[in-house]
């Protein structure tokens, strides 16, 4: 080999070769038998292919990827559950390929939609729901949702009749005898609902029809109480109270607890002057419903006929504390408890009535009447006026108010109060009769004198107005 040569690995001259010229190489080595005619020159040994590769790996890794980043990022980050995936991670789902797990998904829905809303499509319980609505006085909800179920089963008696009830309550009374005659229909042999169609005759003034299908239903069935009961109340509207005391009686004889048959028999013997007999009755209904503040009024009522005051006053009471709100039902126990002498307790009732109710004019008339029957006239006078203020337009108040005024010397007042119940009650005698005193007292004897005159001529043989009048006259 002639020239120059450069050689960045390890060389060798082998046995017989020859060199002329220079070489640089890392390392040379010269065989026996060969030639070297040139100069060496030494160089650094070269790099390893392997450790080069490493390194550039290593300066690559080191360059921050976007993309290997978001790869990375995604493959280290937990990955969201949707509620599918958090219902398959639950255990017992964890083994059962996912597939599987969707349709057992599907099947637990469809079997909670099953057990936890039965009633959307079942005519059975959407009449029961209808009838509790009834029972709660709702009757256009109630409707509604007989409707509702009519879309489902056109065949349900109970339908039919739910609706009729709904619009009987209404007192639509067509419409009720339209739909209790297709629940007829449907079930003849129901005696209810024969009962309340002719219940909805009877309201309509419709009475043959009426008391064709009371006796429908109570020979459908003979042994129902409130079948006779119903027709004890038809007959009463009639006026034919024997069959309508016969019929409650009939009732009774099936149901001795049926308080309402008992008071409503009790009402006919006290109408027919059966007066012990009517007072037994009422305190047999009190029997099984303790509670009824108005048969402890109507037994207190008929207590009072009967002059037992002590025992009258007790179920006066006792119907008034069922009732402690009912202004009304106090005031008219306080009333017939005064008209009975009772004059503490009437006046222990009108007090507890005016202490609910202060601002009521009756309350405070009838305050004053009991005051004014216990002889007091303060008290009396204070309620009165009370009364009057409240109520300007009560004749007997101002009455009232004018006497008692006049009573206490307050005459300009009198006069007012006089002159007013006049204005409202021009014919009333005792009025005449005390405006001429208080004229007579204001030294007005020819205004006196004619007022008092017409108080006589009211009543003639009123001694007392004769001796007022005579002293206008000498006056």
């Amino acid at each position: 080999v002639e020239g120059n040569i450069f050689s960045e690995n390890k060389t060798a001259l082998l046995k017989g070769g020859m060199l002329k010229g220079d070489i640089s190489t890392y390392q040379l080595v010269i065989d026996e038998g060969s030639g070297f005619g040139g100069s060496c020159k030494m160089i650094d040994a070269p790099i390893k292919r392997d450790s080069v590769r490493e390194s550039k790996a290593e300066k690559r890794a080191k360059i921050k990827s976007p993309l290997s980043l978001e790869v990375k990022e995604e493959l280290n980050a937990k990955p969201k559950l949707e509620l599918g995936d958090s219902f398959f991670n639950l255990s017992v789902f964890r083994n059962i390929p996912k597939i599987a797990g969707i349709f057992l998904t599907i099947f637990v829905l469809i079997g909670t939609l099953i057990f936890f809303k039965p009633t959307l499509n079942d005519p059975k319980k959407l009449v029961k729901s209808g009838y509790d609505l009834i029972e709660k006085g709702n009757y256009e909800e109630a409707e509604i949702v007989f409707r509702d179920a009519l879309k489902k089963d056109r065949n349900s008696s109970e339908l039919y009749a739910g609706l009729g009830e709904t619009f009987l309550q209404r007192k639509l009374y067509e419409d009720a005898i339209s739909f209790f005659k297709r629940s007829s229909e449907l079930k003849p042999s129901n005696a209810n609902y024969k009962i309340s169609l002719a219940i909805a005759y009877k309201s309509i003034g419709n009475l043959k029809e009426a008391e064709k299908y009371f006796q429908l239903g109570i020979a459908e069935n003979p042994q129902r109480a409130s079948s006779f009961y119903d027709y004890g109340l038809f007959m009463e509207e009639k006026g034919d109270i024997q069959n309508a005391i016969s019929s409650y009686r009939q009732a009774l004889a099936f149901e001795k607890k049926f308080y309402k048959a008992r008071y409503s028999l009790g009402k006919l013997l006290e109408q027919t002057g059966k007066l012990d007999n009517a007072i037994d009755e009422y305190r047999l209904a009190l029997k099984y419903n303790e509670k009824n503040a108005a048969l402890h009024l109507t037994l207190g009522k008929a207590l009072l006929k009967s002059k037992n005051l002590s025992k009258a006053a007790v179920h006066l009471n006792k119907a008034v504390s069922l009732m402690p709100q009912d202004l009304q039902a106090r005031v008219n126990v306080a009333e017939m408890m005064m008209d009975k002498g009772m004059l503490d307790q009437s006046l222990a009732s009108y007090q507890k009535a005016a202490s609910i109710q202060p601002e009521n004019a009756q309350v405070q008339s009838g305050l004053g009447k009991a005051y004014l029957q216990k002889d007091n006239a303060v008290d009396a006078l204070k309620a009165y006026k009370k009364a009057v203020k409240l109520n300007p337009k009560n004749a007997e108040n101002q009455y009232q108010l004018g006497r008692l005024l006049a009573e206490a010397k307050q005459f300009k007042n009198a006069r007012k109060a006089l002159e007013k119940a006049l204005s409202l009650r021009d014919d009333h005698v005792p009025t005449f009769y005390e405006l001429g005193r208080v004229m007579l007292a204001e030294s007005k004897p020819v205004e006196a004198e004619s007022l008092l005159s017409k108080a006589v001529i009211g009543e003639e043989n009123n001694t007392v107005y004769i001796l007022a009048l005579t002293t206008a006259e000498v006056k």
